[in-house]
């Protein structure tokens, strides 16, 4: 075996070692996530994020010209809501209290919402929100 052949075997060891550590670091980052306390500014009740429910709000864009189509584009996280477990509450995040660390904790963290929340939504401008996570 040349010099070559044993650094690759040695960099495709390392490869899958660096991939299931990362993993394993990966699910503890999102239950530390999903443990993360939050308050209801409606009820004052406070939960982990793993009972709440997210809303992603998306706003319309006309066509411009003849070869564009609609569009619905995500706004972002802090004009966002989010649905209280306890009293059902549609929670606007641009309000909240704890604005800056839910912004932090949704956009920053590199999980998805749907590993975040207990639900998540769309929600087209005045149309009522759809269920996408868990799958209905």
């Amino acid at each position: 075996m040349n010099k070559l052949q044993k650094l690759n075997r040695e960099l495709a060891k390392l490869t899958r070692v660096f991939e299931a550590a990362s993993a394993v670091i990966k699910s503890d980052k999102i239950a530390v996530i999903r443990k993360c306390v939050i308050g209801c500014p409606a009820c004052h009740t406070a939960s982990q994020l793993k009972k709440w429910g997210f809303i992603r709000n998306y706003w319309y864009t006309r066509p411009h010209g003849d070869s564009e189509g609609d569009t619905w584009s995500p706004s972002d996280t802090k004009v966002c809501h989010l649905i209280c477990p306890h009293c059902g509450e549609s929670i606007y995040i641009y309000n909240h209290n704890q604005r800056d660390r839910i912004v932090d904790i949704v956009d920053n963290q590199g999980v998805s919402k749907d590993e975040i929340f207990a639900t998540v939504w769309k929600k087209h401008g005045d149309n009522a929100a759809k269920q996408t996570y868990p799958a209905s």
